[in-house]
């Protein structure tokens, strides 16, 4: 399956958003799907820091567990997930634009196992929408300063 992705711009500084989303309970509290989220062993922030987060997927909640696998603060995030039969790769890019600062998101999914194979391709439409609600989320908070 090809990587799905979406983009924005965002009325903050790429610190601003690399701050959040960096943070995974920071992140908690702006994307309303993420019902909470907990660091797990050393809470340093960087390559290596483990995470886990529920998220709310209509009626039911699914813990997931994370990696940060590449942290080029405030520029380049990369968050992996390897759940489902499906190794989860999200890219967080960052950069300076006018109007603030542009958010890239990239989600690729690979499957590995014959399920996933199979459906992935079928909830492509599903994924880019989570990734288009997660930034609506950051432009509420960004622009109104509030939760989402």
């Amino acid at each position: 399956m090809k990587p799905v992705q979406a983009s924005r711009v965002l009325s903050a500084t790429p610190n601003e958003v690399f701050a959040v989303l960096s943070n995974p309970t920071a992140k908690a509290e702006v994307i309303p799907d993420i019902v909470s989220a907990e660091i797990i062993g050393d809470p340093l922030p960087g390559p290596g820091m483990r995470f886990t987060e529920t998220h709310r997927m209509g009626k039911r909640e699914m813990v997931m567990s994370f990696e940060i696998t590449e942290w080029n603060e405030p520029s380049h995030l990369r968050i992996e997930c390897n759940q489902h039969g499906t190794l989860w790769d999200s890219s967080f890019d960052i950069a300076q634009h006018p109007g603030g600062a542009e958010v890239v998101i990239t989600m690729d999914a690979r499957a590995q196992s014959f399920l996933p194979r199979v459906l992935n391709p079928l909830m492509k439409p599903l994924f880019r929408r989570g990734l288009t609600d997660h930034l609506d989320a950051l432009e509420a908070h960004f622009h109104g300063g509030a939760n989402a």
